[in-house]
């Protein structure tokens, strides 16, 4: 059986939800997205043409070749860093950026690879809906989705953007953050869509700016729960499930030693030990039953396979514990039982004396 490290770190707050998205992406667009990573691109946010063609091969990348972009530099409001018009004209893509954002080439490449997915995800009609809270689960979704598509890198390197500026003695430095995941957030989805995909960490970290790449490894130490390669298989999954039942069967070999106690002490504990053994029979029933359908669900997409398997590798380390601390009750309701049937003074309901 396998042993189960418990993680010394606490896992992302957003972690189960960051996977609810890429589940979604994953079945609305896995099949057209290619498993390749855009690496940055020089541009030059103040020269018209340039801001086009970059915008143009960004598009080009995720498949938008039909669309004709036109980008501008305007003010915004505060907090904004771009805006794009979604309408019917389907060939047509208008995308603001702020001027302050377009300080910063790798902040306007951010925004433009968000703007971009944006118009991706809308004519594929990918929505989480309308309100006021789904708009912002929106434009999480289209942080994540940039990233699934590959753009990734533009968007890691323009998180967070610092220029300088002089007047006289003085220097001012100017931070601009782009897009609705932070840098670690983003990192964390970022690396998660690299293990999906089985890039190597060598493309995975290759053209990122320094801080985007200490972002993206400081999740290393979340390896064994989020990022293992093994959860792209078939064989580590059906591993999986007979791990839970190898320790079913454990658990039920703890069970037989236990009735064969309870028969001798039956009147003196009756209630309180076999109500414990029915729960517990119940729990190896379960793990039992959903041993039995991990092994017949096949999942035939490896991405979504690999994200299905994160979830599933959790469940097996909660009953992986849950099966010790139930383990350890039942020891301890055998010696109960041994005390009992020596004539020794049964102890209470609660396991204490």
């Amino acid at each position: 059986m396998r042993h189960y490290r418990k993680s010394e770190s606490n896992p992302p707050a957003k972690a189960a939800d960051y996977l609810k998205k890429l589940r979604l992406l994953e079945a609305r667009l896995g099949a057209t997205t290619q498993y390749a990573i855009l690496e940055p691109v020089s541009c030059n946010p103040r020269n018209p043409i340039d801001l086009q063609n970059t915008a143009k091969h960004i598009a080009s990348f995720v498949g938008l070749d039909e669309c004709v972009f036109i980008v501008v530099i305007s003010k915004q409001k505060d907090g904004t860093g771009g805006h794009i018009e979604l309408n019917n004209n389907e060939n047509d893509v208008f995308i603001e950026i702020s001027r302050q954002v377009s300080e910063s080439p790798n902040s306007t490449l951010a925004v433009l690879s968000h703007e971009i997915s944006h118009k991706l995800l809308h004519l594929n009609g990918i929505s989480l809906g309308q309100g006021l809270l789904e708009k912002y689960e929106n434009e999480i979704l289209t942080d994540i989705a940039a990233v699934f598509v590959g753009l990734g890198k533009l968007m890691l390197n323009g998180s967070e953007s610092h220029t300088e500026s002089t007047s006289g003695t003085m220097r001012t430095i100017h931070t601009v953050r782009t897009g609705y995941l932070d840098t670690s957030q983003m990192a964390f989805v970022y690396r998660l869509v690299c293990a999906m995909r089985g890039i190597r960490e060598r493309d995975m970290v290759s053209g990122l700016t320094p801080r985007a790449r200490a972002a993206v490894r400081a999740w290393a130490r979340f390896d064994p729960q989020y990022f293992d390669p093994e959860f792209r298989d078939r064989e580590y999954r059906q591993s999986l499930a007979q791990d839970m039942k190898e320790r079913a069967k454990h658990l039920q070999e703890g069970l037989v030693d236990m009735k064969d106690r309870l028969a001798q002490v039956r009147r003196d504990l009756i209630d309180a030990s076999e109500s414990f053994l029915a729960k517990t029979e119940q729990t190896m029933t379960g793990m039992e039953q959903r041993a039995k359908v991990i092994e017949s669900r096949e999942i035939h997409d490896p991405a979504d396979r690999f994200l299905d398997t994160i979830s599933l590798v959790a469940s097996v380390r909660h009953e992986t514990e849950r099966t010790k601390k139930i383990l350890a009750a039942t020891h301890k309701w055998s010696k109960r039982l041994d005390r009992a049937a020596s004539g020794g003074r049964p102890r209470r309901k609660d396991g204490t004396d």
